[in-house]
């Protein structure tokens, strides 16, 4: 049955009105507002600005962990990687610190802005009408304002920016840290040999010395004076200019100069005036006074040399049978100060004699104090003594080779530059070389230049000379005391041929013209000379053309004071000039350095000379030499150790070189060989970063054959600097 909807009632009376809804809460005030927002998103900064921070140190302490692990595990070019693997780390972390720098700034800036709005707005309503009213009292908001104020304070919350203390972070990772090697290129600054120049202004001290010797001047007229200088004869003489205790500087030409003296090869001698010349014993053995520096009462210093033939001449043979052959230095003895000093190449610098008793070498590479006034070192087959009392000093360094020959060199103060300090063979050193020869022949026509079978012979008596008052006396000077027997001359010394296309036999023409070819200056008449002298013609070729070089080199970068134990390296990140540097045999010449890989960019230019040459590498290692408009490359000749590079233009053999550790890696011919401008050398470049170390680079004004390589390449660098 389907139902019907019924009506609807009346309607019921209205009911009471209800209670009034309870007030609504006030709405928030607007400083509250504010300190909570800026707190909200500052607090989600600094978590978000921290977590970055410590991804960035995470990153850094792994890229250091794995640049570590490389060094350890890979080999030394890894290594060198490291190095620019840590500047890019270094780059990376410095770009993600900025882009959080930034991030920073722009936050606050956000910050800011929203702050200003934030401010400017009013406070929210309640929830109904009549509550409102009450939140209108937000209104207040806006005297919040000057809370707002204080707002500002609180951002000093910004003080998490001092989280870029984490930037020590950077430091860790600093690896690049190895650049600062460069700092060491300062050594350059110590180049200035002027530095030693400092030792004679240091002789000024002795001055006080010789007021106790002022004590002596009076009894300078008798005997007394003598006897007074017993105690310390090497202070108490009187110098040549008639100083008491003085270093001659006071007569000198250029005291504060050096001079420089050799006997080298068979022998070629060198005065201190620069003088050229030749001078044999004619005997096979033969002893000779190389130097000897006078003073008015006696001389300081002396030293004398042992010769045998060469090249077939024995160390051990003392004969004096006549012999006309070129002869070598085979021992050296030195006198100094109340000892003497004696050492045979025979002996392989394995001992010396000190005052006629036996006595091992030092250490190598170590400065050793033989005794005051008298230091030694030795290194392999080299030996350099230092004689210097604070009155002038002398420098002799004797280097072995082919076992049983010494090449000497003098260096001396320019103090004794007086024309009446120094006598033997290396001459009176007045600033005249014309009057060398002059004054050889007259040493040598009073007997005084040879001491073969005289008293005055170190190597027959190795015991120091004293006088009937006990004062130590040199041999040159024996003849001055009535207690010794007057010296006897040694035997004659013949004087070899100079001028060979005049004097030398016709049937020896030839074979000088044949053998002493690529020689100039004084090395073709030596070649020629010894030839002469019936020495073996390819020997004494080879013994002129090396002589060449040795007086036609000049080291680029030199000891920076006379007791540097090592080779002066440097880096190449700045150039070095050189001006005067010796101009060139005929059109040839060689330039030679040690070099080796310090990074990964290596190209660049290693030495030029104007627009006559240039040594250029690249960044695989490779040199190219350009030269009379030819160029020779040698492929991978930059490595990670020490190589011996030599570049050679050689107008003689009318081709340019490359040798590499004594081998010829590249060879090209060429026609033109122009002389040499003597223009300025270049050491290095500004144009490119080359990250290589070199060490004994070196000019010759001369080409360099195959054969004397050993030259250069024969010891390898002992480093200091850079």
């Amino acid at each position: 049955m389907e139902l019907r909807k019924g009506k609807a009632g009346p309607q019921g009376p209205i009911g009471k009105t209800g209670k009034q809804g309870k007030r609504g809460l006030p709405g928030k005030d607007g400083k509250q507002l504010d300190k909570e927002y800026i707190a909200a998103q500052m607090a989600t900064f600094v978590k978000e600005f921290n977590l970055k921070i410590a991804a960035v140190d995470t990153a850094a302490k792994k890229g250091n962990a794995e640049a570590l692990k490389h060094v350890s595990d890979v080999s030394i070019k890894l290594g060198n990687q490291i190095q620019s693997a840590a500047k890019d780390l270094h780059n990376q972390i410095r770009a993600v610190e900025q882009s959080a720098h930034n991030k920073i700034e722009s936050t606050e800036k956000a910050l800011a802005k929203q702050i200003s709005e934030v401010r400017k707005m009013p406070g929210p309503q309640g929830d109904k009408g009549a509550q409102g009213i009450q939140g209108a009292t937000g209104l207040r908001g806006p005297q919040g304002d000057k809370g707002a104020q204080g707002i500002q304070g609180t951002t000093g919350l910004l003080g998490p920016q001092g989280v870029k203390g984490a930037e020590g972070i950077q430091g860790a990772t600093g690896l690049p840290g190895p650049q600062g090697v460069k700092g060491a290129q300062g050594i350059q600054g110590a180049t200035g040999d002027k530095g030693a120049q400092g030792i004679q202004g240091a002789t000024g001290l002795r001055g006080p010395q010789g007021d106790k010797g002022a004590a002596g001047e009076r009894g300078a007229p008798g005997a007394q004076g003598a006897a007074g200088a017993r105690g310390e004869a090497d202070l108490s003489l009187i110098d040549v200019c008639g100083a008491i205790g003085g270093s001659d500087s006071t007569c000198a030409r250029k005291p504060l100069a050096t001079g420089s003296a050799y006997a080298v090869g068979d022998p070629h001698y060198k005065s201190w005036d620069g003088a050229e010349f030749n001078f044999q014993p004619g005997t096979i053995w033969g002893e000779i006074v190389l130097f000897h520096h006078k003073r008015m009462q006696g001389g300081d210093i002396e030293v004398q040399t042992a010769t045998v033939p060469y090249p077939n001449g024995s160390p051990n043979d003392e004969s004096t049978r006549a012999n006309n052959e070129p002869k070598c230095a085979t021992a050296v003895a030195i006198a100094a100060w109340g000892n003497v000093i004696v050492f045979y190449a025979r002996n392989g610098l394995n001992s010396y004699f000190l005052n006629d008793k036996t006595v091992t070498w030092g250490p190598d590479h170590v400065m050793m104090q033989l005794s005051q006034g008298i230091r030694f070192s030795k290194t392999g087959a080299k030996v350099v003594f230092m004689i210097d009392n604070g009155l002038g000093y002398l420098k002799i360094t004797a280097t072995m080779w082919s076992g049983k020959y010494f090449d000497i060199e003098g260096e001396a103060s320019g103090s004794w530059a007086t024309g009446k300090s120094t006598t033997g063979i290396w001459g009176d050193w007045d600033g005249d070389k014309g009057n060398d020869e002059r004054f050889r022949n007259a040493l040598n026509a009073e007997g005084k230049l040879s001491v073969l079978g005289t008293p005055r012979s170190y190597f027959k008596d190795k015991k120091p000379r004293t006088n009937t008052n006990g004062q130590f006396m040199l041999a040159f000077d024996m003849e001055l005391d009535a207690s010794q027997n007057h010296v006897i001359p040694g035997e004659t010394i013949t004087v070899d041929i100079q001028e060979p296309e005049k004097q030398c036999p016709p049937e020896k023409a030839a074979t000088v013209a044949k053998f002493c070819v690529g020689l100039f200056g004084s090395s073709l008449a030596n070649c020629g000379s010894d030839i002469c002298l019936g020495g073996d013609p390819a020997h004494s070729a080879s013994s002129a053309h090396v002589d060449q070089i040795q007086r036609h080199s000049m080291k680029l970068l030199p000891p920076t004071n006379p007791e540097q134990q090592g080779d002066t390296c440097i880096l190449f990140d700045e150039i070095k000039r050189f001006d005067k540097v010796p101009s060139n045999g005929g059109g040839s010449f060689a330039f030679s350095t040690w070099i080796k890989q310090e990074g990964l960019k290596l190209e660049g230019t290693i030495a030029k000379k104007g627009s006559e040459w240039s040594l250029q590498s690249n960044d695989e290692g490779d040199i190219t030499f350009i030269s009379n408009g030819k160029s020779c490359k040698a492929a991978k000749a930059i490595g990670l150790k020490y190589k011996n590079i030599i570049a050679v233009s050689s107008a003689t053999e009318k081709k340019i070189q490359v040798i590499v550790d004594g081998q010829v890696e590249c060879s090209v011919s060429a026609e033109t060989f122009a002389e040499s401008k003597d223009g300025e050398l270049q050491l290095g470049s500004l144009s490119h970063h080359i990250e290589a170390k070199v060490a004994k680079p070196t000019y010759v004004g001369s080409g360099v054959r195959l054969q004397e390589a050993d030259l250069f390449f024969k010891e390898k660098p002992q480093c200091i600097g850079a």
